[in-house]
């Protein structure tokens, strides 16, 4: 039940807003709290600038991956042409009537009445219910976040869309949803391990719809199982080595003479249609009609019929030994265990693990290394990364010219000041006869009149490709390019060559802009967000063993000895 792939993607929403970026948020504002084995490690270290740099690494890892995180829980919380996962919201214990009514007010902005849809289930619907609104959600924090990101960028299409195709305009779910948009208070517990099977209590017609729809959804199978072909019909958990083995060699053997005999026959089928030979050799030009296969079904069953008669007890007396007989009997089989392929494989794992920690002990040139001394080795260890950190500032200059370097960057500066950024950025790139084009003509798809002198696309491609040392540089002088050369400038140097981040103007307003959006969504997901480790469901817990044995109770007598139960 719990572990289809439909039931498994109604909790990603609740894998990032309530683990991963809880996690990540609590590792950025003090790292010391999500690693302590780690934090004591580096207060172990003596040189404070080794230690220092060593910090500064992992406070840069924990950035970078909270910034992933971030970027992914952000895209998570919209609705987009095929991420139908914020719908799952409704769910939540805490916000769910809110996204709902959210999703309510924007189908009726779009013109998008539910109320008026009918179908074959029209008669379950209670008129008497009302859609419920709250006179606080315009204040909310929650309310009005989701109401801007669900409006902004044509992403109100989006949420009419995946209304209908999750089903929860039909008739069937229409009492629930009305019973649920009336709710303004928190009924279901928000630190539940269950919390899927708590709404599934209260809204099974709702929760049933969910799970249905999100099962057949393509991108949930792939998402959620990753390798579900393989899984299905190669590797079974269930299945022995011995059952895969047997399947496999009956497909490369019996199998695939079958099924060469039925494409024969269908081949001949096909030249017995034609009139001539010029009308043979011509492709097919219509899909194929199940009548026409008919005959393939019918050989089938005939085929298995007959693959079926030389394992019949006769046959198999004919051509097995007594021995074999008895050997793969059912209570021969039932003595032994059905996994006996997975423990021989085992059994040469062990083997061969045993072999080689033999031949490590045996040799005269391995010695083994004292724990301390490793330790010792890897406090002096200067890895890549030592012998490449640059500075904070240095970093963050690095992070500007990879963010200037990019199309979406240009594509959001507005026209008004479009060119004049681009001349302080890129001011080999900005000629008279550029400051002469309009702003779509520099960012329009590359054709073959387009060139790094007249197209932004192909001058960033151009920049990027010189760094890489994969294009000459032809954007500098001679004189330049060999005293770059000479100088061994990095791709980081070369960037800053052409991309003069220090006079951008936009720049900042960027940055300001995406600190705001993490700050509010941070402050939206920790106003419902729990993090998942507190749960009871991630928590091990230990079973209580201990027994009480008790007895009958026997009063004591007047012998002066104490009588045993």
């Amino acid at each position: 039940y719990a572990d289809r792939p439909g039931y498994r993607t109604l909790e990603i929403p609740s894998l990032y807003v309530d683990n991963a970026f809880p996690y990540m948020q609590a590792a950025k504002d003090n790292w010391t709290s999500k690693f302590p084995e780690t934090a004591k490690f580096a207060a172990t270290i003596q040189d404070p600038e080794l230690r220092a740099m060593k910090v500064g690494q992992l406070k840069e890892g924990i950035d970078a991956g909270y910034e992933e995180i971030a970027k992914m829980t952000e895209q998570l919380l919209s609705p987009g042409e095929d991420k139908p996962w914020a719908f799952c919201l409704i769910m939540h214990p805490k916000i769910g009537s809110k996204i709902l009514r959210v999703a309510m007010a924007i189908a009726k902005e779009e013109g998008f009445d539910i109320d008026a849809i009918h179908d074959d289930e029209g008669h379950l619907i209670d008129e008497t219910l009302e859609w419920g609104t709250c006179a606080v959600d315009g204040r909310d924090a929650i309310y009005t976040s989701f109401m801007e990101k669900w409006t902004s960028k044509g992403k109100s299409a989006h949420v009419v869309h995946w209304l209908q195709q999750l089903g929860l305009m039909t008739s069937k779910v229409r009492n629930e949803l009305k019973r649920l948009s009336q709710e303004t208070e928190v009924i279901r517990d928000v630190n539940s391990s269950t919390r899927l099977l708590d709404f599934a209590a209260t809204y099974p017609q709702t929760f049933d719809m969910f799970w249905s729809k999100m099962g057949m959804y393509p991108h949930s199978t792939r998402i959620v199982e990753q390798c579900h072909g393989v899984e299905r019909n190669a590797y079974n958990s269930q299945a022995s080595h011995d059952m895969r083995d047997s399947r496999t060699n009956y497909i490369a053997n019996e199998e695939y003479a079958n099924r060469r005999e039925r494409r024969q026959c269908i081949l001949e089928i096909e030249a017995s249609k034609a009139v001539s030979t010029e009308q043979s050799k011509k492709q097919r030009t219509s899909s194929v009609k199940h009548n026409d296969r008919k005959v393939t079904q019918q050989m089938i069953g005939e085929q298995l019929l007959e693959d079926s008669k030389q394992y019949s007890t006769e046959k198999l007396a004919q051509r097995l030994p007594e021995d074999i007989h008895q050997k793969f009997s059912i209570k021969s089989i039932v003595k032994r265990g059905t996994d006996v392929g997975k423990k021989a494989l085992g059994e040469k794992k062990v083997e061969h693990a045993e072999a080689v920690a033999r031949k490590k002990r045996e040799s005269t040139t391995f010695s083994q290394t004292p724990f301390e001394d490793l330790i010792e080795d890897a406090q002096k260890l200067e890895t890549a990364n030592d012998l490449a950190w640059k500075s904070k500032d240095a970093i963050k200059h690095a992070k500007q010219l990879n963010t200037v370097l990019t199309k979406s960057y240009w594509n959001k500066i507005k026209v008004d000041c479009f060119f004049e950024e681009l001349e302080k950025v890129f001011p080999c790139f900005y000629t008279p006869t550029v400051s002469r084009m309009t702003k779509t003509a520099l960012l329009q798809r590359p054709t073959s009149a387009c060139s790094a002198k007249n197209n932004l696309n192909l001058f960033i491609k151009l920049v990027k490709d010189i760094a890489e040392g994969k294009a000459p540089n032809t954007l500098s002088t001679k004189r330049r390019a060999q005293q770059l050369k000479r100088a061994k400038a990095t791709k980081l140097d070369l960037w800053a060559e052409f991309a003069n981040v220090e006079a951008s103007e936009y720049l900042s307003v960027v940055e300001e802009k995406a600190f705001e959006k993490n700050a509010l969504m941070r402050d939206v997901i920790a106003s419902f967000g729990t993090e998942t480790t507190t749960h009871a469901r991630f928590q091990m817990t230990k079973a209580d063993l201990t027994t009480t044995y008790t007895t009958d109770y026997v009063p004591p007598t007047d012998d002066g000895h104490d009588d045993e139960p």
